[in-house]
């Protein structure tokens, strides 16, 4: 469904960007150069620069030199509790999270969570990242929310797309993309975020047909042309997803 996509899009890049920019990108066939920002504090989001942060390159390849993952995350979730948040989700998009979970310090802690002997030996690493390497996706989700001891690990799967009208072929072509923002760590008090914000569609008169969706807040409409023998189908849903929590969400950037 794609009103149910483009909330899908809006919800996951308010909480992930801070906010939501209208462009040729994502809305090529309407209003652009408009941004919505969430409003979240500047000193709520911890931006890791140089070598701290997690990799130097594109590919992540290459670990920052100064890079203590598992301390940065530890650091935010710790500074929490101490403000009286018992219960933290972390939201990350999943894609991201897996590749992250290749840094040497991620798969160190891994092992030794996985295989708590290898602790009764100085100097394990090596086989601590051993059996790390060999833990499926689940395992490495489960040991990650223990380590960083929080109630809630939220691994964003947002797949999204946007069609385009190829001048050559005259088709119209898919661009997927994430919905989520890549190496960003969202972590806030669980519980709902926000609220959708709605336009209440006009509904037509009882000679036509419809229907609504998404708890009432559009409606898909039907109309058929018997004199043409041609179907008409249309949809109309206009909501932002706004948040109101924002001054208890935190962040981290980690490239």
């Amino acid at each position: 469904n794609a009103h149910e996509l483009s909330m899908t899009y809006q919800r996951d890049q308010m909480v992930s960007n801070r906010s939501l920019t209208l462009s040729a990108a994502n809305n090529p066939r309407g209003i652009k150069g408009l941004t919505f920002s969430a409003s979240v504090p500047a000193e709520n989001v911890t931006t890791l620069t140089g070598d701290y942060r997690w990799w130097t390159d594109a590919d992540k390849t290459v670990q920052g030199s100064a890079s203590n993952p598992v301390k940065d995350i530890r650091d935010i979730v710790r500074a929490m509790k101490r403000k009286g948040y018992t219960t933290i989700t972390v939201e990350v998009d999943e894609v991201s999270f897996l590749q992250d979970m290749d840094h040497t310090a991620w798969r160190t802690a891994i092992g030794y969570y996985l295989q708590p002997t290898l602790r009764q030996t100085a100097s394990n690493d090596a086989n601590a990242q051993a059996v790390a390497n060999l833990a499926s996706d689940d395992q490495l989700k489960a040991a990650f929310k223990a380590i960083i001891d929080v109630a809630e690990v939220k691994y964003k799967q947002g797949l999204v797309g946007v069609e385009t009208l190829n001048s050559e072929s005259k088709e119209l072509v898919r661009t997927p993309f994430r919905s989520f923002n890549a190496n960003t760590y969202v972590f806030y008090p669980s519980g709902p975020l926000g609220t959708i914000k709605v336009v209440s569609p006009l509904t037509p008169d009882d000679t036509a047909m419809y229907g609504k969706f998404l708890g009432g807040r559009g409606i898909i409409q039907y109309e058929y042309n018997a004199k043409q023998k041609v179907q008409d189908w249309w949809s109309e849903f206009t909501g932002l997803c706004v948040p109101n929590r924002v001054n208890e969400m935190y962040y981290l950037i980690t490239k």
